[in-house]
């Protein structure tokens, strides 16, 4: 995704406005915010040129809208008013997703997971034994026991380095586990944080490995119905990357898991050892730095794009990009409508819609024209002082 200060995305004039009116003049020497695929997209033209396109823009969409307005109610005339077709609920599918919260902070993961997670999804959020007592009464009045958004919450406290804590936390059932930036800790190092994700991961595979040994969860049973086990975090060494993704291609089941498995009736035998393997991993390792490496090139390129990032990257203060209901927008399915109404109906409310999130993905950057439908269940990404 690429940004740059020539759109009408966001507003800069001398102290950046992000979701500016529409009563807000532009005037010659400020700079607009693009949001666009690639540096291709973006066309530049004159201050007069750009002129005589707004008022073209603004003369079409009169006679646009004249001619349209004439010809429904024409059509009305013409013919009786059918029934409105009934829309099929588009619903995420549930998910049981464990955070590991080795830096003890979680409130943006829960925030995070609580507008991603479809409806149903169970969320059990760990925190290790050494967070404080205040920080631990906060979470718990947040989100312990809580339904948010069709989420259930559930906070829990413990070693998280056991692996009967971490099997009585569902672990090996989930669909997925977050570990926690553990460099959110007061006094730990990069490679320290580093080190502590390397062994949560295989501790994920070690418990994998005891799962399947001991309750004969197989590929069969498990992989059936959820698949490998997701795991999500966030590592600063590039090297990290490639070592660990190996080290889980390669795994093999444990001695233990063996010597288990090949004690077994000989009557068996024959399914015993597919019946013991164990349920795999699979890494999404996210690179802090990779992601802000395209954001430092444009901010080389222009300086001001840096006040932009600082302030949707804050967490304390400015704007911040959000996973919105479309209905807070007075946006419901079923309507066919085009990109530019869905940015004008999110704009009213003093935001501005950036793209939509769907059972593919999030999508940004839609041209104004395009038409689509925006299904129960889907969300706009928006970007927000609220």
């Amino acid at each position: 995704m690429y940004v740059c200060l020539e759109f009408n995305c966001f507003y800069v004039s001398g102290a950046q406005q992000l979701t500016p009116s529409d009563s807000q003049l532009v005037g010659e020497r400020d700079r607009l915010v693009l949001l666009a695929t690639d540096a291709s997209k973006l066309t530049c033209m004159s201050w007069k040129a750009s002129q005589q396109a707004a008022i073209d823009a603004v003369q079409e969409a009169k006679a646009t809208s004249a001619s349209g307005g004439a010809e429904k109610r024409r059509a009305s005339k013409r013919q009786p008013s059918q029934p409105q077709q009934e829309v099929q609920p588009h619903v995420h599918a549930p998910k049981t997703v464990v955070v590991l919260g080795h830096g003890g902070r979680l409130g943006g993961i829960a925030a995070s997971l609580e507008m991603f997670c479809g409806p149903g999804s169970k969320v059990t959020l760990t925190v290790p034994e050494n967070v404080s007592d205040k920080d631990m009464r906060t979470l718990k009045a947040q989100y312990n026991k809580r339904k948010l958004n069709g989420v259930h919450f559930h906070v829990a406290q413990g070693n998280l380095t056991s692996n009967a804590f971490l099997r009585k936390m569902g672990v090996a059932q989930a669909d997925a586990v977050v570990i926690g930036d553990p460099g959110q800790a007061a006094g730990w190092r990069p490679v320290d944080a580093d080190a502590q994700v390397a062994a949560s991961i295989l501790q994920l595979q070690s418990l994998m490995e005891d799962e399947a040994a001991t309750t004969g969860h197989s590929d069969s049973s498990t992989l059936g119905t959820r698949g490998p086990l997701s795991v999500v975090s966030c590592v600063t060494n590039e090297k990290m990357k490639p070592v660990l993704q190996r080290l889980v291609q390669s795994a093999r089941p444990s001695t233990a898991a063996q010597q288990r498995s090949s004690v077994q009736p000989s009557s068996g035998s024959s399914s015993s050892s597919a019946a013991k393997e164990p349920r795999g991993l699979l890494l999404n390792l996210i690179m802090a730095e990779e992601l802000l490496g395209g954001m430092l090139t444009q901010v080389a390129a222009d300086p001001f794009l840096g006040g932009v990032f600082e302030e949707l990257l804050n967490d304390c203060e400015g704007a911040e990009v959000y996973i919105r209901d479309p209905a807070e927008y007075g946006l419901h399915p079923g309507v066919l409508r085009s990109w530019e109404q869905v940015q004008d109906a999110v704009r009213a409310h003093d935001a501005v819609a950036i793209g939509y999130r769907d059972s593919q993905g999030v999508c940004l950057g839609l041209e104004s024209k395009q038409d689509f439908d925006l299904q129960p269940g889907e969300r706009l990404v928006v970007v927000s002082y609220t």
